[in-house]
């Protein structure tokens, strides 16, 4: 519109300026009639110039507006229908969404229930192992304490028996004058009793009178073999003489005492020497025994023997002889009791470790089925994701070509499953691999 307004005015100027020069050129000529005539034809011209010039103007103007009115109008019509397409791809994108959802949370479960399953068999026999292992490691507790107090009973069990032993052998001594064989009989009664009080248990931890064959084919017959842990044994001889020692007790000169204590001593050096030369080192196939204990049944005659030689006990062990009375051979057993009772503890410790072990491997195959599933499951999501991708999206996807199909009269005994039809299905382009679709009424063959 302004540059019309413009145009107009140059030519309004460019007629006025041919007007005045013509207007000077007639003054010029002294009043030519004719020039006059033609002055105002042109003057007469260019009303009517301008007045067409005007009208056209005003049309041009009507029609600008009218344009404007229309392109107006055709950008609110563009503004609502961009509206009406974005409002329609989001709808699809959420329809999209709760499909997928559902369909998500439906398989979601169908595979929970499923790793509910194997995991519960996978956990039961671990819980059943964790179980185990729990009662068996309270036993253990339970069992030390019951020995703790067990030893603590033995060792109150060995005074009480010193004072027992000791008071019997006084009772003894003169019904065992000068009989050996009631000495002896004697003597492995104590020991028996000794033994049975221990702890330990005949046949498993000690044997009695027990008959063995030594590589020289010579008969050895212990009166005891203890066990040790690792296959170690020691013997326990009680076949000691005390006849010496009766004398000893009975005589009431001093002289006559000291004849018979040193003879008392002296049977038990001879007794230590021969114990020595037995071959105990022979038996229980290549091990040897670590001590012989030599038992003497009547604590006062260990007691005075030592007193009256000092050197008798450190001769006797270093022959590997160690001579016991009632009170050491008691203290000496319930020391070896504790020495089995710690190997069961650490055979039940080396149990309960490998059964830990066990449990760990188990539970460590568990985490690995448990991250074998998540995977599976990742993989079975990725899976899905993509066939349903395949399924809805892209030019020519299934759903809508499935359409297509139906609306062009394909027959099918099914419908569409809900969920899948083309409404709700993302909005694609209609264009397919094969080319953009044709209408029903439009076709190739068509006149044009």
């Amino acid at each position: 519109m302004d540059d019309m307004t413009l145009l107009l005015t140059l030519l309004v100027g460019v007629v006025i300026l041919l007007i005045l020069a013509l207007f000077w050129a007639l003054r010029r000529g002294g009043g030519d009639t004719g020039a006059q005539r033609q002055v105002a034809e042109l003057t007469q011209q260019h009303y009517q110039d301008r007045e067409a010039l005007q009208q056209k103007l005003a049309e041009a103007e009507t029609q600008i507006a009218l344009k404007d009115q229309t392109i107006a109008s055709l950008q609110e019509d563009l503004h609502q229908e961009s509206k009406r397409l974005t409002e329609l791809h989001e709808q699809n994108i959420l329809q999209f969404e709760q499909l997928a959802s559902k369909i998500l949370e439906e398989k979601s479960e169908k595979f929970s229930k499923q790793n509910k399953t194997q995991i519960e068999q996978v956990l039961t026999p671990l819980n059943e192992r964790i179980k185990e292992f729990k009662e068996k490691v309270e036993r253990v507790h339970q069992d030390d304490a019951k020995q703790y107090v067990k030893l603590e009973q033995q060792l109150e069990s060995i005074g009480k028996l010193n004072e027992t032993m000791v008071q019997e052998a006084k009772n003894l001594t003169n019904a065992l004058k000068g009989d050996v064989q009631k000495q002896g009989a004697w003597g492995e009664m104590i020991l028996q009793t000794i033994l049975e009080r221990s702890g330990l248990r005949e046949g498993k931890e000690y044997e009695t009178q027990s008959s063995y064959t030594t590589e020289n084919d010579q008969r050895l017959r212990p009166d005891v073999v203890v066990r040790l842990p690792q296959d170690r044994f020691i013997v326990i001889d009680s076949k000691v003489s005390l006849n010496a020692y009766e004398a000893y007790a009975s005589a009431d000169d001093p002289a006559e005492q000291e004849r018979h204590l040193k003879a008392h001593v002296q049977s038990l050096k001879s007794h230590v020497s021969g114990l020595s030369k037995k071959e105990y080192d022979k038996i229980h196939d290549q091990h040897s025994p670590d001590y012989v204990l030599m038992f003497v049944p009547i604590e006062a005659a260990y007691t005075v023997a030592l007193s009256r030689d000092e050197a008798l006990y450190t001769e006797s062990f270093d022959k590997r002889i160690i001579i016991v009375s009632p009170t050491t051979l008691m203290a000496t057993l319930a020391t070896v009791d504790t020495m089995w009772r710690q190997q069961r503890q650490t055979e039940n410790a080396l149990k309960i470790a490998y059964r830990g072990g066990k449990l760990l491997d188990k539970f460590y195959n568990y985490l690995d089925s448990f991250k074998s599933i998540g995977q599976r499951l990742d993989q079975a999501k990725s899976s899905y994701d993509e066939a349903l991708g395949r399924l809805s999206y892209g030019n020519g996807n299934l759903i809508w070509q499935a359409e297509q199909l139906k609306q062009l009269g394909v027959p099918a005994s099914k419908e569409m499953p809900d969920g899948f039809n083309q409404a709700d299905a993302p909005m694609i382009d209609s264009t397919t691999d094969d080319g953009p679709a044709s209408s029903p009424e439009t076709t190739d063959d068509a006149p044009e």
